[in-house]
C-alpha cells in the first residue's frame, strides 16, 4: 500500500495530479484525465505504532529503542524484506533489526497486528492467540537444540499457519536451523534465503562505553 506523510510526497507518488486535500488521516487526490478519487493514506504516527507493537507483546526494551536507532548492519540487511530469517551470535543485532522493519511495516499499513512469540519463554495459549490474531510474527531465538520438543513443535506448527496464511515472518537464531527440510523449505518460500550475520556484540560494546565515558 502506498502512504504519504505530505503533499509533495503524493506528487512524487502521482505526477499527474490536479488537486490534493489533506482529510486528516489521507490525502484525497484527483488526477489529471482520470474519473474518481483516489486515497493516499498517511503513515501512522510514531506512537500509535509502538502502541501496537506493545499491544503484540514486542518487549518494551526494544521498542524504547526505536525513536533514536541508528542504522546497524543487520537493519541494512533487511532494510527492504516484508519477512526474513537472521542467522548470527548473540548481540548482533538480529532482534533489533527484525523489530524496527516490522515497526516500518505497521507505519506504513502493510501489516496491523504484528505478534511477538519468544522462542524460548511461551505458553501454549500464546500461539493459539498469535494464531486467531496475527498478520505478522516474529519468532524470536529460535535454538531447536536447547528447546524442549513440545515447544518446538508448537512453534513448526506456528510456522506452518504462517505459511498458510500467507503472513509476514521474521526469524532470529544464534544457531544455524537444525529443523527438518520441509520446515525449512516453508520458511524459505516465505523469507528467502537466511541472512547470516557477523560482528561486535553490540550489548557489550555499549556496555563498554558506558564504563568509559567521553568527557
Amino acid at each position: 500500500m502506498r502512504v504519504a506523510a505530505s503533499p509533495e510526497m503524493v506528487r512524487k507518488i502521482f505526477p499527474d495530479v490536479e488537486v490534493i486535500l489533506d482529510q486528516g488521516s489521507y490525502f484525497a487526490v484527483w488526477r489529471k484525465n482520470r474519473r474518481g478519487v483516489t486515497i493516499i493514506p498517511k503513515p501512522r504516527p510514531l506512537e500509535e505504532v509502538l502502541q501496537i507493537l506493545e499491544k503484540g507483546g514486542f518487549p518494551n526494551r526494544f521498542l524504547k529503542l526505536l525513536p533514536n536507532l541508528k542504522r546497524t548492519k543487520a537493519i541494512e540487511a533487511i532494510l527492504k524484506k516484508d519477512s526474513a530469517m537472521l542467522f548470527g551470535p548473540a548481540g548482533v543485532g538480529k532482534t533489533t533489526a527484525s523489530v524496527w522493519r516490522i515497526a516500518k511495516m505497521v507505519q506504513t499499513l502493510k501489516v496491523s497486528n504484528p505478534q511477538y512469540l519468544s522462542a524460548v519463554d511461551f505458553e501454549p495459549e500464546r500461539v493459539k492467540e498469535i494464531k486467531e490474531t496475527a498478520d505478522c510474527v516474529l519468532i524470536d531465538d529460535l535454538n531447536p537444540r536447547v528447546i524442549p520438543e513440545w515447544k518446538l513443535q508448537l512453534v513448526v506448527e506456528l510456522i506452518y499457519h504462517a505459511h498458510n496464511k500467507d503472513w509476514k515472518l521474521f526469524l532470529t537464531s544464534n544457531d544455524g536451523l537444525k529443523l527438518p527440510q520441509p520446515i525449512l523449505s516453508r520458511l524459505v518460500e516465505i523469507c528467502g534465503e537466511p541472512i547470516r550475520l557477523q560482528g561486535e556484540d553490540l550489548r557489550l560494546r555499549s556496555i563498554k562505553a558506558d564504563k568509559n565515558p567521553k568527557l
